[in-house]
């Protein structure tokens, strides 16, 4: 058990991770067993390593993205209804032995809908 912690732990050492979420929830569906149908205010969320972060912002739109080939993994992106309007961002504490992320980011989302000509 110790060593699947550690190995976690240095999986998302010194990582960034943000977190986009709805203020009211979103019914989720899929016919996996293990999501089935629930509400949830988790838009999506990612891990970024990279020494230069691109943190989400203001007036940032999420982009829906579809797999076009499963073999290759090529997919399509387009924009999504979901729109940032606040960003909080929550720093490690330093010297926490316990803590591995450098930072969370939490952006609030709202649903504006794609204009049609943009």
């Amino acid at each position: 058990m110790d060593t699947d912690i550690q190995e976690l732990r240095e999986c998302f050492e010194d990582a960034s991770l943000y977190l986009y979420m709805a203020l009211e929830g979103v019914e989720i569906s899929s016919n996996e067993p293990l999501i089935g149908q629930k509400t949830s205010l988790l838009l999506r969320h990612e891990a970024d390593y990279t020494p230069k972060r691109k943190h989400p912002y203001i007036g940032q739109r999420l982009e829906n993205f579809t797999i076009t080939n499963q073999a290759t993994g090529e997919y399509i992106s387009n924009h999504s209804d979901w729109v940032v309007f606040s960003v909080q961002k929550f720093l490690s504490a330093s010297g926490d032995s316990n803590g591995t992320l450098r930072e969370i980011v939490i952006a609030w989302c709202r649903k504006e809908p794609v204009a049609e000509n943009s």
